[in-house]
């Protein structure tokens, strides 16, 4: 009588990572992460740049709305504005007319321009205590727009004559001048400088 021949069971050897290879999987993984992480931040400061240009064309584009509707461009009340003058975004003055929440400039109430609320202070519209009132309109690192606005019928804009624009001359000192629109706006972008490097525009 032949008695079944047992199987032969091997042990599985379990072998774990030495010391050494841990390090070398570690140290790849950190010159893989530093040389993507350049990369990575010129994509993210990109991006906001896009998202800034946006909100500034978003700005004319209802600026050159209200005109249509109304035959005049938006003002602050209390002004009587004539030649290029020039806003900025830490008052919500504008934004309220632009945002249909001032009756005597915008008697019809209409809503030209509208964007998010911003997240701790950055990229959007800041509202006061009541959640409806904006205060100012911030871009996409903090910092506020400012808004040059053509009350002489022209749509020209000569950036040479506008002191808070006369940095985006031409290196040759002559005036960079912007046509065809009744506004334009602009933030300093990431580095906080109105300096024309990265800085967010409208034209």
């Amino acid at each position: 009588f032949k008695q079944p021949m047992k199987k032969l069971i091997h042990p599985r050897i379990h072998k774990g990572f030495s010391l050494v290879e841990l390090l070398v999987v570690i140290a790849i993984i950190a010159i893989l992460a530093g040389a993507s992480y350049p990369a990575i931040v010129s994509a993210i400061k990109t991006a906001k740049i896009k998202e800034g240009v946006k909100a500034a064309n978003d700005i004319v584009f209802a600026i050159e709305q209200f005109e249509q509707k109304y035959d005049y461009l938006p003002y602050v009340t209390g002004t009587t504005p004539n030649g290029v003058v020039v806003y900025r975004t830490d008052n919500g003055d504008l934004l309220k007319v632009l945002m249909g929440m001032d009756v005597a400039i915008n008697p019809n109430n209409i809503e030209f321009f509208a964007a998010d609320a911003a997240t701790n202070n950055v990229n959007g519209i800041v509202y006061n205590s009541d959640g409806v009132t904006p205060t100012s309109l911030v871009d996409p690192w903090g910092f506020h727009y400012q808004i040059a606005i053509d009350y002489t019928g022209e749509n020209k804009i000569d950036l040479g004559t506008v002191t808070e624009f006369n940095v985006y001359m031409e290196n040759a000192g002559s005036s960079t001048i912007v046509r065809s629109r009744p506004a334009i706006v602009a933030s300093p972008g990431p580095d906080a400088i109105f300096d024309d490097k990265d800085d967010v525009k409208s034209w």
